[in-house]
């Protein structure tokens, strides 16, 4: 109830606690209605698509939270489409962290797909997520026409040295005018 109600909290990191989906469902369902609340970090909590799920269904109710960090919460795939799903409606979220989930190629396709709809993300870090040339590949061909993107760190991934990889990465930075940083 406290961050219903709450109207100076502005920063929220509750990481390395194990609150696990339990606790997590229970912060999403009070952040639905907190219109003050800018960053939560709920990194390394073990939630796993099971606790993303209703983190995701807050940020459509929630149009003041500007940064999210889910990292290294074991979300796999599922969890970053479900993420992505409801992201595709969210307006105020601006830096996304889903790095060392394990979202491998399906979660990396499913936030590019996000991508092509919102317009608010500016910074997203999939980085250490066993995203191979299809999830590249994604990426690359959705920042071809994304104009709100400004970094994007895919780094230790194993994206590998295929020839449509890298061509389709070096046609994306010929194409984006936005991406600051990659």
């Amino acid at each position: 109830e406290m961050l219903k109600e709450n109207t100076t909290l502005q920063y929220l990191n509750v990481s390395l606690n194990s609150i696990g989906s339990g606790g997590v469902t229970a912060l999403a369902e009070m952040l639905k209605e907190n219109v003050t609340l800018l960053q939560l970090d709920v990194s390394f909590n073990s939630i796993g698509s099971r606790g993303v799920t209703p983190l995701a269904k807050m940020l459509k109710e929630n149009m003041t939270l500007q940064q999210l960090d889910v990292s290294r919460n074991s979300i796999g795939s599922e969890g970053a489409t479900t993420l992505a799903e409801f992201l595709k409606e969210n307006r105020s979220l601006q830096q996304l962290n889903v790095s060392r989930n394990s979202i491998g190629d399906g979660g990396a396709t499913a936030l590019a797909e996000m991508l092509k709809e919102n317009t608010t993300l500016q910074q997203l870090n999939v980085s250490f997520n066993s995203i191979g040339n299809g999830g590249t590949t994604a990426l690359a061909e959705m920042l071809k026409e994304n104009t709100t993107l400004l970094q994007l760190d895919i780094s230790s991934n194993s994206m590998g040295y295929e020839k449509n990889t890298a061509a389709a990465l070096a046609e994306m930075l010929r194409k984006n005018r936005t991406l600051q940083k990659l």
